[in-house]
C-alpha cells in the first residue's frame, strides 16, 4: 500500500458520504426514503439490481472455489440469468403492480397480519445474519491483500455504509450502487486484461495451455451424481430467488411502472452474461502463478480465498491497489446499504406503524428509520465480528449452507403466492417452521452424509462438503412445496364481506391493473435521476483520471486513463440524455398550452 493507494480509499469513503447528503433533499416521506417515491429510472435500478448480487463473495468464496474446482463454478452466473429471464416473463410487471412500499406488505395483504409480523421478524434476524457475513467476507479480502486486520475492515465498512444509508435512504443507496457498478466493473476488466498481459502467462493461448486441464472440465472433483445435483440446484434456487417477493418485488416496487421493471432485468442479465470470463481469468491464471497459496497467506481460515488477490497485487500498477480495494467495499457496500434500507422500511412500516404506534406521522416515522438503521447497522458490525471467528466452512460453501437452513424455507411461500389463490392464511407461516425443521433434521440429526456414501458409493472430499448442505437444501424444497400444497385441502372460502377476503382480491386485483403514472401520483424525473447521476460518476472519473500522474511506466498511467476516461463518458452521456429530455418535455408542454394560455403570454410580453 502507498499513499495513493490510501488517497483512493479515502476519496472513496468521502465520495460515498457525499451521495448520502446529496440525496438526502429527495427524501419528503417514507415511500420516498424505502423505495425512491416508486419512480426510479429502469437503468438505475437495473445497475443496482447487478452489483447487489455482485458482493465481494465473487471474489473471496467465488474465487477460492475457482482456484480449486475450474469453470464449473460459471453456472452460478448462468443459473441468474434464467432466473432473470423467468421473471421478466412472468412476475416482474406483477411485482411492480403489487404498489407497496415494502414487499412485506404485500404478505399481509395476501396471508394476512400474523403472517406479515413473521416474516417481519424473522426477515430482520436473516438480515443480520447476511450482513454481518458480508461484512465478514470483505475483510477476508482486505486482509489477504494488504494485511488490514480482519476486525478493523469490518468496523470501518459498517460505520461507512451506516452513515451513508441514514442520510439519503433508498435514492442514496440506489445512486450508490450505480457509480459503484461502474467502478467494479471497470477494475475487473482491468484486472483481467493485465493478467493475460503477463509474461508467466502469455496471453489468452498461453492462459488456455497453462490453466490445470482438470479446471476446464465441468465435475471433475466430484461424483457425477452429486454433480448433476449441484447443477440442478443451482438452477432451481436461481429461479426461486429470482421470482420471490424478498428477491424480485424487493428490487422492482421501485422502478415507476411495469415496463421499467422488465427493462431494468436488461444490465443484469448482460452483466451475468460476460462477467464470469473476466472474473474467471484471474482465478485460475492464480492455479499456475500460485502454486502454493496456503504458505502466501497463513492468517487466513481458507488461503484459497485469496486467489483473485494474489493476483491482482501482482498485475496492478502503483495506485491501483487503492481502486481494487475501493471496488471491493463498492461489492460489500452496495449489499449492505440495501439491506440496510429495506430492513429498515420493513421494522417502520410493517412493525412500528403497523403494530406499535399505528397513527405514527410520516416525519416521525423517517425519524425511527433513521434510528434504527444506526442500531442495525452496529449489530451488523457485531455480526461480522463473530463471522470472523467461524472456521468451519469456506465462504462459498457457506453460503450454501446459509440459504439451506435460513432463506429456502422462507422462500417457496413468496414464489406460489404470486399465482395460487385458494390457500389458507396460515400456510406460509406452517411451511416456514416445517422447512426449518426439515433443515435442522438433515444437517444436525440425520447423517446426509454417509446416507448419500451408501446410496451412490464413496465421495470425493469436496462432494462430501457439497452433499452436507445440498441433501438439506433439495428436502426442504421438496417438503416446502408439498406442504403449501397439501395445505389447500384446508381451505374455507371467506364471506364475501370478510375483511381478509378484501384483502385477498385487492392483492390479485392489483397484480391485473397496469400502472397509471398520472393517476397515481408518480412524478416523471427521468431527467433529473440522470443530471444527478452523470455528475456524480464523471466527478468520480476526474478522481481517477488524476491517477495518470502517479509515478507509473506509461502503461500504468493508461490504466488510469482508460478507467477514469470510461466512467466520466458514462457521466457525460447521462448528462446529455438530461439535457435532450429536458428539452423534449419544454416542446412537448408548449405544443399542449392552450391558445388562450399564448394570447394571454403574449399580451403580457406587449405590456
Amino acid at each position: 500500500m502507498t499513499v495513493y493507494d490510501y488517497a483512493m480509499i479515502g476519496f472513496y469513503f468521502a465520495f460515498m458520504l457525499a451521495i448520502g447528503w446529496v440525496f438526502s433533499k429527495h427524501t419528503k416521506d417514507t415511500s420516498d426514503y424505502f423505495r425512491g417515491g416508486g419512480a426510479m429510472t429502469w437503468w438505475l435500478v437495473g445497475a443496482s439490481s447487478f452489483v447487489q448480487t455482485f458482493s465481494a463473495w465473487s471474489f473471496v468464496g467465488l474465487a477460492g472455489a475457482i482456484y480449486s474446482r475450474g469453470s464449473v463454478v460459471a453456472w452460478v452466473f448462468f443459473t441468474n440469468i434464467v432466473g432473470l429471464t423467468v421473471c421478466a416473463l412472468f412476475t416482474a410487471a406483477r411485482f411492480r403492480r403489487l404498489r407497496v412500499i415494502t414487499w412485506v406488505e404485500a404478505i399481509r395483504e395476501r396471508y394476512g397480519l400474523p403472517t406479515e409480523q413473521f416474516y417481519a421478524y424473522v426477515n430482520l434476524f436473516q438480515g443480520f445474519i447476511y450482513g454481518g457475513s458480508g461484512l465478514y467476507i470483505l475483510s477476508v479480502f482486505m486482509s489477504a491483500m494488504f494485511g488490514i486486520d480482519v476486525r478493523l475492515t469490518i468496523i470501518v465498512v459498517g460505520i461507512v455504509v451506516t452513515l451513508m444509508s441514514v442520510s439519503g435512504g433508498s435514492w442514496a443507496a440506489t445512486a450508490s450502487d450505480f457509480v459503484q457498478s461502474l467502478v467494479i466493473m471497470a477494475v475487473i476488466a482491468v484486472t483481467a486484461f493485465l493478467t493475460l498481459r503477463l509474461p508467466e502467462v502469455g496471453g489468452l493461448s498461453g492462459f488456455l495451455q497453462k490453466v490445470p486441464k482438470t479446471h476446464l472440465q465441468w465435475g471433475f472433483d466430484v461424483n457425477t451424481s452429486v454433480f448433476f445435483l449441484w447443477l440442478f440446484l443451482g438452477l432451481m434456487n436461481s429461479v426461486l430467488n429470482m421470482n420471490g417477493l424478498s428477491g424480485g418485488a424487493a428490487r422492482l416496487i421501485v422502478v415507476k411502472d411495469e415496463k421499467s421493471a422488465v427493462k431494468s432485468l436488461i444490465i443484469p442479465m448482460v452483466g451475468y452474461l460476460f462477467l464470469p470470463f473476466l472474473v474467471f481469468i484471474p482465478g485460475l491464471a492464480a492455479t499456475f502463478l500460485f502454486p502454493d497459496i496456503n504458505a502466501l497467506y497463513p492468517q487466513l481460515n481458507f488461503p484459497k480465498e485469496a486467489a483473485y488477490a494474489a493476483v491482482a497485487m501482482k498485475v496492478l500498477p502503483t495506485g491501483m491497489a487503492g481502486l481494487l480495494a475501493c471496488a471491493m467495499f463498492s461489492a460489500t457496500m452496495s449489499t449492505m446499504d440495501s439491506a440496510l434500507n429495506r430492513n429498515a422500511g420493513i421494522f417502520v412500516k410493517n412493525i412500528y406503524q403497523a403494530v406499535i404506534r399505528p397513527h405514527c406521522g410520516e416525519k416521525e416515522a423517517i425519524r425511527v428509520a433513521k434510528i434504527f438503521t444506526l442500531i442495525l447497522g452496529g449489530s451488523l458490525v457485531v455480526v461480522g465480528l463473530k463471522f470472523s471467528e467461524f472456521k468451519g466452512l469456506p465462504i462459498f460453501e457457506l453460503g450454501g449452507l446459509i440459504g439451506s437452513l435460513i432463506a429456502q424455507p422462507m422462500l417457496i411461500p413468496l414464489v406460489l403466492a404470486l399465482f395460487i389463490k385458494r390457500i389458507p392464511s396460515w400456510t406460509a407461516a406452517s411451511t416456514v417452521f416445517i422447512g426449518f425443521v426439515v433443515a435442522v433434521l438433515t444437517m444436525k440429526v440425520i447423517p446426509v452424509t454417509e446416507i448419500a456414501e451408501q446410496a451412490i458409493g464413496p465421495l470425493t472430499k469436496q462432494a462430501r462438503i457439497d452433499v452436507s448442505w445440498m441433501i438439506p437444501n433439495l428436502l426442504v424444497t421438496a417438503v416446502c412445496t408439498g406442504w403449501f400444497f397439501l395445505s389447500m385441502l384446508f381451505y374455507r372460502e371467506p364471506k364475501p364481506d370478510d375483511k381478509r377476503n378484501e384483502q385477498i382480491e385487492n392483492f390479485f386485483r392489483k397484480q391485473r391493473t397496469p400502472i397509471d403514472l398520472e393517476a397515481e401520483g408518480i412524478a416523471e424525473s427521468d431527467g433529473e435521476q440522470a443530471r444527478t447521476l452523470g455528475w456524480l460518476s464523471l466527478a468520480y472519473g476526474a478522481f481517477i483520471f488524476l491517477g495518470i500522474f502517479i509515478p507509473n511506466p506509461l502503461s500504468g498511467r493508461m490504466v488510469f486513463l482508460c478507467i477514469g476516461a470510461g466512467i466520466g463518458l458514462v457521466g457525460g452521456l447521462l448528462i446529455y440524455a438530461a439535457g435532450k429530455q429536458r428539452e423534449t418535455v419544454e416542446k412537448s408542454a408548449k405544443r399542449t398550452m392552450p391558445a388562450c394560455d399564448l394570447s394571454l403570454a403574449e399580451a403580457e410580453a406587449d405590456v
